[in-house]
């Protein structure tokens, strides 16, 4: 009788831990997804900012204002290296 009794608290001690292990899991899980889902969204982000950047500062807008400003470009020819 008292086997059993020990047999019986035990497996209830089981069943316990192992339904809050189950909702530590799903728990976990839920926080992952949430994390995933975020960082989906920076990812997005970023993107959108990194193309926006790229069409503020690109080739064209540079050379542009380059023009504008009456800066002259730069060939190899008007380089000079200094020797040591």
């Amino acid at each position: 009788m008292k086997r059993r009794m020990k047999l019986l608290i035990v497996s209830f001690l089981l069943l316990i831990l192992n339904i809050l292990y189950s909702s530590y899991v799903k728990y976990e899980h839920y926080k992952q997804a949430k994390m995933v889902v975020k960082i989906k969204d920076l990812k997005a982000e970023n993107l959108q900012l990194e193309a926006y950047i790229t069409n503020k500062i690109n080739y064209y807008s540079v050379k542009d204002f380059a023009e504008g400003k009456n800066y002259q470009p730069v060939s190899w020819n008007d380089i000079t290296f200094l020797n040591p």
